[in-house]
């Protein structure tokens, strides 16, 4: 039924988005669908990654953290 399951995650509010992160996780296990993670943040840069590259890497170490955690591969979408 879904090819792609994406959540959204601002790094500043990580532990917000740790109930869309599970069922995100569980619904792309169920449907053997491809998990996406998107960075989002205001219009300016946010006080998690101040700089460009470095919110890139908090993004892909948090997707890799949570991909661990519930057993889904996430890919990071910046």
């Amino acid at each position: 039924m879904f090819k792609k399951i994406m959540v959204a995650v601002d790094l500043e509010h990580q532990e917000k988005a740790e109930k869309a992160i599970a069922m995100a996780a569980s619904l792309a296990k169920q449907y053997g669908a491809e998990a996406l993670m998107v960075g989002v943040t205001g219009t300016g840069f946010s006080r998690a990654a101040p700089l460009l590259e470095k919110y890139f890497n908090e993004l892909d170490a948090f997707t890799k953290e949570q991909s661990g955690k519930h057993g889904v591969d996430f890919t990071p979408t910046p």
